[in-house]
C-alpha cells in the first residue's frame, strides 16, 4: 500500500523530534568533493542496493542446535534463576582460560548505532557458566560489566539514520514507518532533506525538510508515512537526499531495519 504523507515532525523552525531504534550500514557521498564509506559490521550489512536478510553470530535464543553443554546449562536451576523467564542465546565456548566458559546472551530489541552508521543488537544481559574437569556445569554467573563495547569513530556524513520504527500501532491495520534522521553537528544547515526507502513492494518516499524550514546541525528530524508491507530481520535501502544552506548536495545511503515489528 502506498500513501501520501502522514506526519511529519522536529526539533527546530517546525520540526519536532522522537527517538527510537534502528539498523543500519551506511555509505556516504557528499556532492564530488569529499566521499565517505562505511560497512556495516557485526553480523549486519547490505550491498548494491539490494534487499537483505540480516545473519546473526551465535545460536538463536529457542534454537535446538546448541551443543549438549549448553543445553545442561540452560536447564541448570541457577541458569533459570538468573535468566528471569527471558530466552538467551548460546553465543559459544571459551576454553582459553582455566576452565571453559559458555556465554549466554540476552537480547531485547534494543538496537543502537555504531558513530551513527552502524547498528547493533544491545545486550541486556548475559549468563556464564564455566565447565568442571569431566565436563559438568560448575559455576553459573551473570556478569554486568563489558556487556556492550565502545566503538572508535573514523568520521561521520552530513547526516546518521537515527531510527526506523514500526507505528503501525497507530493506524490500525495500516503499516506505518517512522523515519528519524539527525544532521551532524558542526556543519551548515540543511535546507532541504528527503529518502526514499525501498521495501519488497514498492520504493516509499520520505520528505524531512523544505524551505522554509531548515535543519540546524546536530538536529533530529522524523517523518512517518503509511508504507507497503516490512519485516523484521531484513536491511532495506535507504537513499538520503539533501541540500546544504550554501546548495552543496549530499546524498548518503544507508540501510536500515524496521524497529518494533513483531
Amino acid at each position: 500500500m502506498r500513501g501520501s504523507q502522514w506526519e511529519g515532525e522536529g526539533k527546530g523552525p517546525g520540526i519536532g523530534l522522537e527517538r527510537v531504534l534502528v539498523v543500519v550500514g551506511l555509505i556516504v557521498a557528499v556532492s564530488a568533493v569529499a566521499a565517505y564509506f562505511v560497512e556495516a559490521q557485526n553480523s549486519h550489512g547490505g550491498s548494491g542496493g539490494e534487499i537483505t536478510t540480516i545473519t546473526t553470530t551465535g545460536v538463536g535464543c529457542g534454537a535446538g542446535s546448541i551443543p549438549q553443554v549448553a543445553t545442561a546449562a540452560e536447564g541448570d536451576p541457577r541458569f533459570v534463576a538468573l535468566a528471569g523467564g527471558h530466552c538467551y542465546d548460546y553465543i559459544g565456548e571459551d576454553s582459553s582460560g582455566a576452565a571453559p566458559v559458555l556465554t549466554f546472551n540476552y537480547y531485547n530489541g534494543t538496537i543502537v548505532y555504531a558513530c551513527g552508521t552502524t547498528a547493533y543488537d544491545v545486550v541486556a544481559g548475559r549468563i556464564e557458566a564455566n565447565l568442571t574437569s569431566t565436563g559438568a556445569i560448575g559455576s553459573v554467573w551473570a556478569p554486568t560489566q563489558g556487556l556492550n563495547l565502545p566503538h572508535d569513530c573514523p568520521g561521520s556524513g552530513p547526516v546518521s539514520v537515527v531510527s526506523v520504527d514500526d507505528v503501525s500501532s497507530l493506524i490500525p491495520a495500516v503499516p506505518v514507518l517512522k523515519i528519524t534522521l539527525q544532521a551532524t553537528p558542526g556543519q551548515q544547515a540543511i535546507t532541504v532533506l528527503r529518502a526514499s526507502l525501498t521495501l519488497a513492494g514498492a520504493t516509499e518516499s520520505f520528505v524531512f525538510v523544505g524551505p522554509p524550514d531548515t535543519l540546524t546541525p546536530g538536529a533530529e528530524v522524523s517523518n512517518s508515512q503509511i508504507t507497503s508491507t516490512f519485516s523484521s530481520g531484513v536491511l532495506y535501502p535507504l537513499t538520503i537526499s539533501g541540500t546544504f544552506a550554501d546548495g552543496q548536495a549530499f546524498t548518503v545511503q544507508a540501510y536500515v531495519q524496521v524497529a518494533g515489528t513483531p
